[in-house]
Order: structure tokens, then C-alpha cells, then sequence
């Protein structure tokens, strides 16, 4: 834990020790879900994606699967919106124009 302090990028170095656990042992759900979990801090959203998928094979009807399924398609929502851009502001459209305001 304070080793992960002390470093310039915790979130990097906790993805390094959750895909090293993944990695070395059986996959659990709690493995998987330190992996969802760091991955989606990161902004990896295929990472975390890859470890859901994972996770559904182990245990498709836990409970802990489907919050994870709902997190995960959460990011991947939010990065799309960010990805695209405003509609409205490309265009130069006046936002009250629409409403009369």
C-alpha cells in the first residue's frame, strides 16, 4: 500500500499488480473486479471490458457481474460523449434560439 503511495502513478502501478494477480492465480471475482475497477480509474475502457467479459464467464449470474456490467457501460457512455462533440456548439447554434428564450 505505501509502496503505491510513493509512486509517480499509483493507478498505473495498482493496474500492474492487479493484471499480476490475474495473471499468476485462478481468476476470482474479486481479481477481476480490482481489474474493472483500475481500469476504469485509468480511462481504459477496453481493459475493463476485457476483465468483465472475464468475470461473466466465471460467474455469469452474480450479482456483483451485473453492477460491474452497469459501471462498465457507464465509462463506456461517458467517453463517447466526450468523444463526440456538441451538436449545437459545432454549428454555432444559439442553445435559446430552440426554446425562444
Amino acid at each position: 500500500g505505501w509502496r503505491m503511495l510513493e509512486t509517480k502513478d499509483p493507478l498505473g502501478y495498482a493496474g500492474k499488480l492487479a493484471k499480476d494477480l490475474a495473471q499468476h492465480e485462478s481468476p476470482s471475482i474479486d481479481t477481476l473486479e480490482a481489474q474493472v475497477d483500475v481500469a476504469l480509474l485509468r480511462g481504459k475502457v477496453l481493459q475493463a471490458v476485457s476483465a468483465l467479459l472475464q468475470a461473466h464467464e466465471l460467474c455469469p449470474a452474480s450479482p456483483r457481474v451485473a453492477l460491474l456490467r452497469v459501471r462498465v457501460l457507464q465509462a463506456a457512455r461517458e467517453a463517447l460523449d466526450r468523444e463526440q462533440p456538441d451538436e449545437g456548439a459545432a454549428a454555432g447554434a444559439d442553445p435559446g434560439a430552440a426554446t425562444g428564450g
